[in-house]
């Protein structure tokens, strides 16, 4: 009984310093990204998906920094979903669907300004862009949704 108390202890106590030493490490990249940020009020959750992030190779810098502020911004902005070709990472911040909200008005010549619109405003929009309907009737419920 004895070992098995010192085995869970030892075994505690590396996984604590194998922790603190990821939090160390996440913070000296996010400063050398310039990104103010504390590591240490993060949980292993999102220590974990930043070292994904930090140790990736993305397209450019500003890509990496955007899924960095990304999971930031909140445990929950990122989710697992079903994809066509098996299981995608949907962004799901505020900020990722007001862009796209934005984009897809911005393509359809449609005059909404998204920055200005209600959280529930762009979620509705986001909804009917994304839904089953045709192109036009997906058009006319996000412009519905910017003018409500």
């Amino acid at each position: 009984m004895k070992r098995i108390l010192t085995t869970t202890a030892l075994l505690m106590t590396l996984g604590t310093a194998s922790f603190a030493a990821g939090h160390a490490q996440v913070q000296a990249d996010l400063d050398a990204r310039g990104i103010e940020a504390d590591a240490s009020a993060l949980s292993e959750n999102e220590l974990a998906r930043l070292e994904v992030v930090l140790n990736g190779s993305f397209s450019s810098p500003a890509a990496q920094k955007g899924r960095i502020m990304t999971i930031l911004e909140g445990a929950d902005a990122m989710k697992v979903m079903p994809g066509d070709g098996g299981r995608v990472m949907v962004d799901l911040s505020m900020n990722s669907l007001r862009t796209q909200v934005d984009n897809r008005l911005s393509a359809w010549n449609v005059d909404c300004d998204v920055y200005a619109l209600s959280d529930a405003q762009v979620t509705e929009a986001y909804l009917a862009i994304n839904s089953s309907m045709s192109d036009t009737e997906a058009q006319n419920a996000a412009i519905a949704a910017c003018q409500s």
